[in-house]
């Protein structure tokens, strides 16, 4: 651990209190040697602030209220300092319920690139006509814009051990549908998130990723149980993003991009991610190898490179770490549409070189995003309409040109997609951690905040309530979607704080 300038402190402290003791001057010796020993003693020490009430009543009884103000406010900066020691006896009594840290200590970077520079020729990303309200023509581009990360992380100022004690680094993926019209900016809950798991010891890069897709809109139409080929590749080119992206912070560090701000343990590696962001370092953390994500993409390795591209700032070849836990929301991930029993699940489960535990969050009404799992189809040979191409065949914006398709097999069981639950069982068979949180009244995603609520149970009624509840609580009886945000944020540093903070496993 990195020593503390106790005298220094101490000097500093006893002058800032000279006129709160009543005039005593605590910097004067014997003072400044005895307040020396016990600000040195109290930072070891979680309840020390007794050791310090006693002197300072001694020095001055008639001020000893004033001047245990500021010497209450060097415990909590001292102890919170010397929490990060890297030892698994430090982090015993941390309880991360509550923030370490203020809205004030914490510090950002925004908008910084991930992508290589100068960029691929090869590389491509596309802006598709019908993906919602925002995109007004197709457009393919060659440029970059779309990957970069916002990293947000204590202050070197307040936390002082970054050299000694990097801290555990969590890697957030925005919702959005994988629509162009979905980005960093506009989904203000996950910044609050990324926050508040910074505030409790974490480097969070909340990541950009190429979006973009079209839905099926034919007769068998149903939510997000007809799968296109371009829903399909916009989720292939966000894997390859979010294992460039995390391949890219780690190179980053290695070279000295962020030494003057933060440091991250790469061995403390965490996912996260919200309805397409989950599913996206879902399909990460479970498709680990080429071979499995070919699996549910055949074809695709040709037309837009290998998971492991040359798009990002470290090279395809540069380790990907293993992740050491994962927080899902309301997420999903898929498996081929052949497996038909849990067995075969199990077998295909067990293609990934290691298994990290999982936390979930799911609604047990959605219908996006079935909360145990569900077979999901690719669409008929069917135009556009439009005179762009079909739904199940594209030559458009591809990185290596040609033609990519997929073929509807004939029970139309195409894709096995695993949720929550199912997800939960596979985690629990491998012998690894796993909670899960299935709120009955919820769909896809928290609901948004009422203008009114419920008039009962009397315990949730707000001021001028006559109907509506808010009713995604998960059990918890908040009634706002940030506190529910606040509530996944507490469960999830408590789930992940096993292997974040103990110094081997």
């Amino acid at each position: 651990m990195k020593q503390i300038h106790f005298y220094r402190l101490s000097s500093l402290f006893c002058t800032g209190l000279t006129f709160a003791g009543g005039g005593v001057n605590l910097c004067s010796s014997p003072y400044q040697k005895r307040v020396y020993r016990l600000l040195r003693k109290c930072l070891r020490h979680t309840f020390c602030i007794l050791n310090l009430i006693k002197p300072i009543a001694i020095l001055s009884p008639k001020w000893k209220i004033l001047t245990l103000i500021p010497f209450y406010m060097l415990i909590t900066i001292g102890h919170i300092k010397s929490q990060f020691s890297c030892t698994p006896s430090a982090y015993c009594n941390l309880d991360l319920r509550t923030a370490i840290f203020g809205d004030n200590q914490i510090d950002s970077i925004k908008n910084y690139s991930y992508a290589k520079s100068p960029q691929s020729s090869n590389f491509k990303d596309w802006e598709l006509l019908g993906d919602r309200e925002c995109i007004l023509s197709d457009a393919c581009k060659n440029t970059s814009e779309a990957l970069f990360f916002n990293i947000y992380f204590p202050k070197n100022t307040v936390y002082e051990f970054y050299n000694t004690c990097p801290l555990p680094v969590i890697f957030m993926f925005h919702p959005g549908g994988f629509s162009d019209c979905s980005n960093i900016e506009n989904t203000e809950g996950i910044r609050y998130m990324c926050r508040e798991f910074a505030k409790r010891g974490f480097v969070v890069f909340n990541v950009e990723y190429r979006r973009g897709k079209l839905l099926y809109k034919g007769e068998l139409f149903t939510i997000n149980r007809t799968k296109t080929i371009y829903q399909q590749m916009a989720v292939y080119r966000a894997v390859q993003d979010a294992r460039g992206a995390i391949r890219s912070a780690l190179k980053m560090q290695a070279d000295g991009l962020f030494a003057n701000s933060f440091s991250f343990n790469v061995n403390k590696v965490f996912g996260a991610g919200a309805s397409a962001g989950s599913g996206t370092v879902l399909a990460t953390a479970f498709l680990q190898t080429q071979a499995m994500v070919d699996a549910v993409s055949p074809g695709f390795k040709d037309r837009l490179g290998n998971i492991n591209e040359e798009y990002y700032y470290a090279p395809s070849n540069y380790s990907l770490p293993e992740f050491k836990g994962i927080l899902n929301m309301w997420g999903n991930f898929p498996m081929p549409g052949s497996i038909k029993t849990e067995a075969q699940a199990t077998g295909f489960f067990d293609q990934n070189a290691y298994i990290a535990p999982v936390i979930s969050f799911q609604g047990k009404t959605d219908q996006i995003v079935e909360f145990d799992n569900r077979y999901e189809q690719f669409p008929p040979n069917e135009d556009l309409g439009d005179g762009r191409g079909n739904y199940d065949t594209t030559s458009f914006c591809l990185d290596n040109g040609g033609l990519i398709s997929i073929t509807r097999s004939n029970d139309g069981k195409d894709l096995l997609m695993i949720g929550a639950l199912t997800l939960r069982n596979l985690v629990k068979n491998k012998g690894k951690q796993t909670e899960t949180y299935l709120d009955c009244d919820m769909g896809h995603g928290l609901d948004d905040d009422p203008t009114d609520c419920c008039t009962s149970p009397a315990n949730r009624k707000l001021p001028g309530c006559t109907q509506t509840c808010y009713k995604t609580a998960f059990g918890t009886n908040n009634t706002t979607s940030i506190d529910v945000q606040l509530y996944m944020v507490q469960r999830t540093a408590v789930f992940f704080s096993v292997p974040a903070y103990q110094h081997s496993y």
